[in-house]
């Protein structure tokens, strides 16, 4: 699921009372995610096997509160605005078929691959955003197009998740 990841800067006190900085970096999961997907099987034979391939459109929405700075003990003078990215952990990247689309606020959001984010092993897609921290909320929109087979998973990272999966499947199975 996306997560927006905003560095900042830290400050201690070394051995020798020298002032240490270092940045770190505060991760915001959603209030509320909304993913619809559309799902297309093609069932494909190698010798006397069958195995099922899909094609999948999916759309997520997302919406994110404003930033917590005061209840996390954050100065807004050492948070790097500039610094947000808006990011997708994804499994398997190889299944993207197109460049993944991203809005934030109704404004484009440039996508690549890899996550920049000191201590996250997620692998997916970032952007850098143009973070306000005086809005009251962010909202994000994305479009991926991605082809898999066997399985396609959600991780209900928001508050409230809903996911809507619609496929012409004669017999698929769910977990969850």
């Amino acid at each position: 699921g996306p997560a927006i990841s905003i560095p900042y800067s830290r400050s201690m006190e070394g051995e020798n009372g020298q002032r240490i900085v270092t940045t770190d970096y505060l991760h915001l999961l959603p209030d509320e995610v909304d993913i619809r997907s559309e799902l297309t099987p093609e069932v494909r034979y190698r010798g006397i096997f069958e195995s099922v391939l899909y094609r999948s459109k999916i759309v997520i929405r997302c919406r994110f509160p404003r930033v917590p700075l005061d209840d996390l003990r954050i100065g807004s003078e050492d948070v790097h605005w500039s610094g947000a990215a808006i990011w997708i952990g994804l499994s398997d990247m190889r299944g993207i078929t197109e460049a993944i689309q991203a809005e934030h606020g109704g404004e484009p959001v440039q996508m690549a691959p890899g996550i920049e984010s000191q201590g996250s092993t997620i692998t997916g897609v970032s952007g850098a955003i143009g973070f306000n921290p005086i809005e009251p909320e962010q909202t994000f929109t994305f479009l991926l197009h991605l082809n898999g087979s066997q399985e396609l998973h959600f991780t209900p990272v928001g508050k409230i998740t809903t996911v809507a999966a619609h496929a012409p499947w004669k017999d698929p199975s769910f977990v969850g």
